[in-house]
This record gives structure tokens, sequence and C-alpha cells, in this order.
């Protein structure tokens, strides 16, 4: 975060109906974040500068999908704030006068960011929001020139592509990568005979993990939805699952499954999207050296408890 970001940030709020506004930083990862606190009232806001590579209509579906969100269900969302045009996205050009950038302001959603495992209550209520997120994404229909990333078997591929890198960097041996490829073979046939169809496929929040949810008086709260895109529903629901104990994974299928149908052999599909958002979190962790002891650990031990069980046909995600 620079002095630069700080300045941005105050500007933005020219552009909105607030003023004497307290700013604070709140992280940089994909985006700088910042908590924007008026003075003369109790709610917040959420202030994005967003990633350059992000292009408008990316920015603006995410939003639009939020908007709709947050109007047809009782799901509390991050809502934006439209700001004094009645436009979802802001661009400001910089100090420098050089560059241009995107900015954002959503509602704050309140609530606790666990930092354990949740209580079967909580598993209960995670599975409903993740079923209702579903269920609004099969009725609404998308507008014209929507435009958010495919989650589809590409995108595995990249992914695995990605995790060469590590061969190449001595991190993890061939024999290790060969288990990937297989199990990346294995997962594209059976998928490429998996329709996408309304029950399986449609817009996904692809992130939501204990960083993603927020819970307030024991309801679950989705927040940040930067990596929604279109995918299989079981994606989503494997992404989750990636973050939870063996025990908590069973339930929370149950869960997800009293509201959202699940397919006869869903347990085998999950089990190949787990292993599928594992390749991806190993993709994005690939470029960074301060990841590499710890990829040296995982990536050999998930290969051999999970990938050589998935190959063999022999389950591993729900029964311990």
């Amino acid at each position: 975060m620079s002095q630069n970001d700080y300045s941005i940030a105050h500007h933005a709020l020219d552009h909105y109906q607030m003023s004497d506004c307290r700013i604070e930083f709140l992280g940089q990862s994909d985006n700088v974040t910042f908590r924007v606190v008026p003075k003369s009232s109790s709610g917040s806001f959420l202030l994005k500068i967003l990633n350059p590579s992000y292009s408008l209509t990316m920015i603006e579906s995410e939003l639009l999908w939020l908007e709709a969100i947050s109007k047809d269900t009782e799901l509390v969302t991050p809502l934006p704030m439209r700001n004094k045009t009645g436009h979802l996205v802001t661009k400001l050009v910089t100090a420098d006068e050089h560059k241009s950038v995107y900015v954002t302001m959503q509602y704050w959603v309140e609530g606790e960011v666990l930092d354990r495992q949740p209580e079967p209550a909580e598993i209960l209520s995670l599975g409903s929001l993740m079923s209702t997120l579903h269920t609004h994404a099969q009725s609404w229909t998308v507008p014209a020139g929507f435009n958010r990333p495919l989650y589809g078997t590409d995108h595995m591929h990249t992914s695995c592509k990605q995790i060469k890198l590590l061969v190449d960097n001595g991190i993890i041996d061939s024999a290790t990568y060969e288990v990937i490829l297989q199990t990346e073979a294995v997962i594209d046939r059976e998928f490429t005979r998996l329709p996408a169809t309304k029950e399986s496929w449609g817009l996904i929040h692809s992130d939501l993990h204990e960083s993603n949810y927020v819970f307030h008086n024991g309801q679950a709260r989705p927040i940040d939805f930067s990596a929604c895109g279109f995918g299989y529903f079981l994606f989503d629901v494997a992404e989750t699952l990636l973050h939870l104990t063996p025990d908590r994974r069973q339930l929370f299928v149950e869960a997800y499954g009293k509201y959202h149908a699940l397919p006869d052999n869903y347990e085998r599909q999950i089990e190949a999207f787990f292993l599928w958002a594992v390749f991806r979190g190993y993709a994005f962790h690939s470029v960074n050296p301060d990841e590499y002891e710890y990829l040296s650990e995982s990536v050999p031990a998930i290969a051999n408890r999970f990938c050589k069980k998935y190959l063999c046909g022999e389950p591993f995600l729900l029964r311990g």
C-alpha cells in the first residue's frame, strides 16, 4: 500500500454522498481495500481500488450480481453503493495523471471472521447460504454484456500446466507431477460426459472459505465476490470443503443437499472438484518462493493421499 493509494481513496469519497470520514487501510492482495467510517453515522463501507488487470465490464458484472442477490434473497451481502452519477464503478486518474484506476464502494457486512472450524449449527447456515446463491443463479437472467471468468476444464488445465513450474524449480519431483497429470486426465474425461445444465452449472462464488464469509448472530454472510464466475455448482461446494475437517465436510454436503438437489454420484464428482480446487491453489502459490517450503510437503502428500485414491476409485474425501 502506498501513500498514493490513500490519496486515491480520499479522492474517491468526493464521488459518493460521503464526507467527514475516517479511512482505515485493511490490506492488499488482488485489490487494495479500505474501511470507510463516516463520523456522522454508525454504518461503514468497504472501498476497493481494483487490480488494473480487471476490466470495467468484469467489475460491473460482479456488482450487478451482488445487487440482484440483495434484491431477490434474504442474504446479507456487500451491496454496492452507486456513485453520484449512478454508476457502480468510479474511474479516477492517479496523481501523476499517467494512469487511471477503478474504485468501488460497498456497504460493510457486519460479522465475525472465524479463526476456528465452524460449529455444526454454523455449518448448516453455511450450507443454506451456498444453496441460496446457487438457486438465485439458476433463476436470475444474466444481463447482456455480463462478463465473469469461466471455471470449466480449461481452467483446470491451465492450473496443472502452471504447477509444472514447481518441477522446473526443483520443489516437487517429476513422479509427483505425473500423478497430478494422470488425475487431471481422469477428471477431464469424466467431466467431458457431464453436461453443463441449469441444474449443475451457473454463477458461483468460487472462493467461499473462512476468510470470505462471516457470521452474525449465527447467520452466515458471504463477502468478497471478486472471484465469482461461471462454473459447476459442485466446484463451489468443493472449494468450501477444502477448508473443512472431514467430519464437517460431510455435514456441509448434507446441509447443502437439504436445499439443493445432489446428483446420484455426487461424492465422486465432489472429489474431482476438490482436487481441481487444490490444483488451482497450488498454481496460485507456484509463483511465490515464500510458499515453496509448504508446497514441497503439501503437493506430494496430496498426490499420495488423495490423487492416487481418486485414480483407483477409492473414496477419500467424506469418509475420513
